[in-house]
This record gives structure tokens, C-alpha cells and sequence, in this order.
């Protein structure tokens, strides 16, 4: 299997919304919690640009965001990255970007629920390895935090 592991962090734009599902084939049920984060990103001219992905969340870490993640909330997330087109209004066809989530941490979930595991066993992550990319990096909270 060819995987991609994308790792992502930013802040939820708002609280996430919480669902428990059926399965497609009759067996059993699963929660899924979906949320938008932003991600503030430095252009060579000292302006600050603002990135937007849609976050989808199984098993145990979902109920985990459903429980302690809010608006605001910091999240530090590694996950395969998607594309889903759509089209506009104007009838223009665009992609939007989400994250299928494996692994997420935040400091507001305790540290016993940041060691959870992916929903399918198997799926072994790669170790994490450098520093931290953002490291004292700063901008403005901007108005949809508020």
C-alpha cells in the first residue's frame, strides 16, 4: 500500500462537529468528528496568508475532539492528505483540501488520550524526526477566532 503522511497544524476555526455513524455493511456503527482548521503561512513580502482544511476524525480520536477540542483550540495533526473537487456557484470547478487524521494532538487533550492509535491496526506511522518548523513564529488572531 502507497501512503502519503502529511502532517498539519493550525487552529479550529470552530467547535467540531460530532456524528456516530452505520457502517455501510450493517456491521456496527463508528464516530466520525469533522472540523476546519486554518493554517497562517508568512509570504516573502511579511504578509500573512491563511490556508483553510477540512479535517475528518475516527474512532477514539474523534471522540477525544468531540470532548476536548473547541474553537481556538491548537491541533497538531499527521493524516493522509485528499482533494475533493466541487463546484462554485459560478459554475467553476475547484478543489478543497481535508486530511483524513491517524494521529492529533493538542495541549488541550490530556496527554493518555494523545497516544491513540489509527482506526485500522496496521497502519504503522513513521516516527516524527527535526524541529519544530514554526518555532517562534507569531501573527495576529484574526477576526473568526473571536
Amino acid at each position: 500500500m502507497n501512503m502519503n503522511l502529511f502532517i498539519l497544524s493550525g487552529k479550529l476555526t470552530k467547535d467540531p462537529y460530532y456524528q456516530v455513524r452505520d457502517r455501510k455493511n450493517g456491521e456496527g456503527q463508528y464516530s466520525q468528528a469533522c472540523y476546519t482548521i486554518v493554517n497562517a503561512q508568512r509570504n516573502r513580502d511579511g504578509s500573512t496568508a491563511h490556508s483553510f482544511y477540512d479535517i475528518d476524525v475516527f474512532g477514539e480520536n474523534a471522540k477525544a475532539a468531540k470532548e476536548y477540542l473547541h474553537q481556538g483550540s491548537q491541533v497538531t495533526l499527521r493524516g493522509i492528505l485528499k482533494s475533493s473537487p466541487y463546484t462554485s456557484r459560478r459554475g467553476e470547478v475547484l478543489n478543497t483540501l481535508g486530511l483524513t487524521v491517524y494521529e492529533q494532538e493538542s495541549p488541550d487533550i490530556p496527554e493518555k488520550e494523545n497516544d491513540l492509535r489509527p482506526p485500522e491496526a496496521g497502519n504503522e506511522l513513521p516516527e516524527r524526526a527535526g524541529n519544530v518548523a514554526n518555532e517562534g513564529y507569531e501573527y495576529e488572531e484574526p477576526d473568526y477566532f473571536q
